[in-house]
């Protein structure tokens, strides 16, 4: 059967060091060699690198740590039907990341969540990271096929595989209408037949340290052809509803200068009128708040802008006192504040409490007047 090549990862080339860094806006590596692959997680710390084993390049998988902190590089279409993702995959010794491939391991639960233990494998009609189904080695004993569902985890299939962490597996997975077909090394490891996901994405996933190679998705001519007149098609009815919508229209530019930031937020600070907010950050607080009208003028500043400021920190606007003006709440030097919406200054403020680095503080629950 003829087959087409959807995606694959080819190293050879690339210079070691880590990939998908969200504080790096340009990807040259990225774009030149993961051309059309992405990192869903990629808000948070990426522990993809490459590295070089026996002169080849490898995509590694360097986090050493299980619970939440899984890893995925996905790529694709969410109408990709029928297909296959493949790779060499090979889960490192227990050793590299304080443990023994031959301790016992049980899944944990917290608040629902079903924290994964050590896996890596594929991943194969993935809607989004909440939904999808995985293939892949847990904990160096077995194979085991699962279905994501929010927070649950379905084991449709697990079979024991003693493996040894020192060499590469050839894992597979096919999807075709209802049939999931699991290989290693070239033969069938099992198979089964379900039809909650008939469409989606394929990739990679793991929460364990590992090493992959020859990343490929692959599919038949036929099947590469019926996608491709399902893209049509739904291009074609999105142009048609385009249509029945007025187009935007620019209306106006503001420039920012020295208190410019990708933070800001849209509020009700001024006689009920809609005015924008512009935050810059420092590691953990604001350290320049600026509020401005829709002309682009400011009506109020608080505290030193820096072009050079790339933090985050979360603020809020919301009627703290209901006199039908907006109020910020944020954390600023060491404290939560209220600011007054109309002029910036403060109206209340408190010292955190102590606390780790690791905890944060959430200010999006705070309700509106009325909401």
């Amino acid at each position: 059967m003829e087959e087409e090549i959807l995606a694959l990862i080819e190293l050879e080339g690339c210079p070691e060091g880590p990939l998908f860094r969200p504080d790096v806006p340009v990807r040259h590596v990225e774009e030149g060699f993961l051309a059309g692959w992405e990192n869903p997680l990629g808000r948070g710390a990426s522990q993809w690198f490459v590295l070089y084993e026996g002169g080849r390049a490898l995509l590694a998988q360097c986090s050493n740590s299980t619970g939440t902190f899984d890893q995925c590089l996905v790529t694709g279409d969410l109408l990709w039907a029928d297909y296959s993702v493949e790779a060499r995959i090979r889960q490192m010794p227990g050793i590299a990341i304080g443990h023994s491939p031959d301790l016992e391991f049980e899944p944990t639960f917290n608040s629902g969540r079903r924290y994964p233990v050590y896996e890596s494998g594929l991943v194969a009609r993935l809607k989004d990271v909440r939904h999808y189904y995985f293939y892949g080695i847990r904990e160096w004993k077995k194979l085991v096929l699962y279905r994501r569902s929010d927070l649950e985890f379905v084991d449709m299939v697990a079979v024991d595989f003693p493996c040894d962490p020192k060499r590469y597996y050839y894992l597979k997975m096919g999807v075709q209408g209802k049939r999931i077909a699991c290989y290693v090394d070239g033969e069938l490891a099992f198979e089964v037949q379900d039809d909650a996901y008939p469409t989606g994405k394929a990739g990679i996933r793991s929460c364990a340290e590992c090493r992959y190679d020859n990343v490929r998705v692959t599919t038949s001519r036929q099947a590469y052809n019926f996608y491709i007149s399902r893209r049509r098609a739904e291009e074609e009815e999105v142009e048609k509803l385009k249509e029945r919508y007025p187009k935007p229209v620019l209306w106006r530019e503001i420039g920012m200068g020295e208190w410019g930031s990708r933070f800001l937020k849209f509020g009700r600070i001024s006689r009920g009128n809609w005015r924008i907010l512009v935050a810059q950050a420092g590691d953990s607080s604001l350290t320049c708040l600026t509020a401005l009208d829709v002309e682009g003028e400011i009506l109020w500043q608080r505290g030193r802008p820096d072009p050079s400021s790339s933090g985050a920190a979360e603020f809020q606007v919301g009627d703290i006192d209901g006199d039908g003006v907006d109020d910020v709440v944020c954390v600023w030097d060491g404290a939560i504040v209220v600011l007054d919406g109309s002029t910036g200054e403060e109206m209340a403020s408190r010292p955190l409490p102590y606390g780790s680095r690791r905890e944060g503080y959430d200010f999006r629950r705070i309700p509106r007047p009325g909401h």
